[in-house]
């Protein structure tokens, strides 16, 4: 299968960071990002997930696996009889496999149900596991009930839906050929909240409250807006190709990588971590700039802590509707935790550097 993203979870539980090489399942412990256990599946890997007792993948058969978080013991293997293109995964233990034309759920005990869908492209779960919403090729953006499988809306975009994400404050946040766009509950109501222009946008993640969307954007940035003004909040910018967003507790922030690494950064801070190889791995080096607005960042969450809804209206007056991050240079990463420092005098001296 060609075109997957490296899949990548990390969740706001902070527990584990989970990545995958070809068909390797790899699982880092989140707070040290220190290697726990490693799994071969039949074939390439092309999405992973959590839950709360469970590490869930499913290859590129259609094999999905279910392992103990802890020690990497198989639960349960299950044959979906789809060819899917990524996976998503609950709090609860419901688990959503995602292929062109149809997603097959699987509940927590393992039964499985199967919703049809010409175009699926991407699906999330609410954190119990009760509603799932499915963004299509089409356009069209369904959401259904997961224990009846019975439709509770359904909406339509002026483009293809690229990415889904739950958020926290109970609607869905999703990624589109156009921009980012919220989508109610029900899936009944589509509302444009960022223009992206030609940026071309995959996965997005919500952070634990809400206040903030991280956006991979091609396939070397992953970039964060604020979900109250709409506005750039900074881009992590790398030499290699990134995969799946997914954050964390706070303010941390996953990013999947190729070739099964990953890394953590602090958008409070611009601290970033990176995950260590498994034994007998090769361990992987990288280069990538951490620029976050870590002070507005830290305003945006203090206004939601204290009552600011989130993306709760129109764009606020005076502010543009088109959101194009800036390129950013490229700083060394080192092999744990670094955090870029200086000014912007510095980036660009060192940006003519490294073009030398």
């Amino acid at each position: 299968m060609t075109n997957v993203i490296p899949p990548f979870a990390y969740g706001h539980d902070g527990a584990l960071l989970v990545s995958s090489d070809g068909p390797e399942l790899l699982v880092c412990a989140g707070p040290d990002e220190g290697p726990m256990w490693l799994r071969t599946a039949k074939a390439t890997i092309v999405g992973v997930g959590t839950t709360e007792k469970a590490v869930v993948t499913v290859d590129e058969k259609g094999t999905l696996l279910a392992c103990e978080r802890d020690t990497g013991e198989v639960i349960r293997e299950l044959d979906l009889g789809i060819e899917p293109h990524s996976l998503c995964s609950s709090r609860a233990g419901v688990v959503a496999v995602v292929g062109p034309g149809a997603v097959v759920l699987v509940a927590a005990d393992g039964a499985t149900s199967r919703l049809e869908i010409a175009g699926a492209a991407a699906a999330a779960l609410d954190p119990e596991g009760k509603r799932i919403g499915v963004g299509t090729e089409q356009g069209e953006f369904h959401v259904f009930d997961v224990a009846t499988a019975k439709p509770l809306g359904m909406g339509r975009s002026s483009s293809p839906f690229k990415g889904v994400s739950w958020n926290v404050c109970g609607f869905f946040i999703a990624t589109t050929g156009e921009g980012v766009v919220k989508v109610t509950a029900d899936g009944g109501k589509i509302e444009h909240l960022i223009n992206t222009d030609d940026l071309s946008l995959s996965s997005v993640s919500c952070s634990e409250d809400g206040s903030l969307c991280a956006l991979r954007v091609g396939t070397t940035k992953a970039c964060v807006f604020d979900l109250l003004d709409y506005q750039f909040q900074g881009v992590a910018q790398y030499e290699r190709t990134v995969g799946q967003v997914d954050f964390g507790p706070g303010g941390w922030l996953g990013i999947g990588l190729d070739l099964g690494d990953g890394n953590k950064i602090d958008v409070l801070s611009n601290a970033v971590c990176r995950t260590d190889p498994h034994p007998g791995r090769k361990r992987n080096s990288w280069v990538l700039l951490a620029d976050f607005k870590t002070e507005q960042i830290q305003r945006v969450m203090d206004r939601v802590l204290h009552g600011t809804p989130v993306a709760a209206g129109p764009r606020p007056k005076g502010t543009s509707a088109n959101a194009t991050p800036p390129m950013a240079p490229a700083s060394s990463g080192s092999s744990m935790i670094f955090a870029v420092l200086g000014l912007v005098l510095a980036a660009l001296v060192l940006l003519l550097l490294l073009l030398k």
